[in-house]
């Protein structure tokens, strides 16, 4: 029997190829084996693109494979389709590729790199928003691109920007070293002590457990960090002062 499912490398993360002639449940079954027996392969944070040979998956099955990826790490990127036989993909009219939307779902907490570790690859590390210097933490070393959804149930940090499209959902709190265009979901569903910090803060969208603001259509380039919060049931949008710790 082919492998059902095959992970191979490309320069921009990963590709899951899925032989889709085989029911979902089997699918499922062989990628649970596959990311437990290969997770020195991956780095977390790493894109993973889906090709399927042979027909569509669900957004139900989507939503499914997104769960395990994410559980592992992984973050879920484009869904297309195959022929079964590449070679004569040429022989058929190109298709365009299957844009599914990802459903939001939360993961399980993942080990996530020591901050303290990570200061020495960053300049500005938001110590301030930090309880303990051993709080879980997800980090995320890329830009996340249109369409692209990354949710966690800790505090998250995003290590480049944020573009319009995309969305972040955690927890606790959010943190982005860099231009941060996108939603920005921040303490996720009712903790309202999250906040939200970014380097440049054009959210679309911010929303701070319950409650939810827009930005101006026209706003200028901020100068300076700023940080969200929640200040008397309103999101107030305030200059990030970084506090470092000796």
């Amino acid at each position: 029997m082919a492998d059902v499912v095959v992970f191979k490398g490309t320069k921009s993360g990963l590709e899951l190829r899925i032989d889709g002639s085989h029911d979902f449940l089997t699918i499922e079954e062989f990628l649970k084996r596959k990311l437990a027996t290969s997770t020195a392969f991956f780095n977390a944070g790493m894109e993973v693109t889906i090709i399927c040979q042979e027909r569509e998956l669900s957004p139900d099955e989507i939503s499914s494979l997104n769960y395990l990826l994410t559980s592992n790490g992984l973050i879920l990127g484009d869904v297309l389709r195959s022929p079964v036989d590449e070679n004569i993909e040429k022989e058929k009219p190109k298709e365009k590729p299957i844009e599914t939307p990802v459903e939001r779902i939360d993961v399980e907490p993942i080990p996530q790199v020591d901050l303290l570790t990570l200061a020495s690859e960053s300049d500005t590390i938001f110590k301030d928003e930090i309880a303990e210097p051993k709080e879980e933490f997800f980090v995320y070393k890329k830009t996340l691109r249109n369409g692209q959804v990354l949710s966690h149930p800790c505090s998250v940090m995003i290590l480049g920007d944020i573009n319009p499209g995309a969305e972040v959902m955690s927890g606790k709190n959010i943190m982005v070293k860099g231009i941060c265009r996108g939603i920005v979901h921040a303490g996720v569903p009712k903790n309202h002590d999250a906040t939200i910090v970014a380097d440049k803060l054009l959210a679309t969208q911010i929303r701070i457990a319950d409650v939810i603001a827009r930005s101006p259509d026209h706003r200028e380039m901020p100068q300076f960090a700023e940080k969200a919060r929640l200040e008397d049931g309103k999101i107030v949008i305030e200059k990030y002062e970084e506090t470092r710790k000796e």
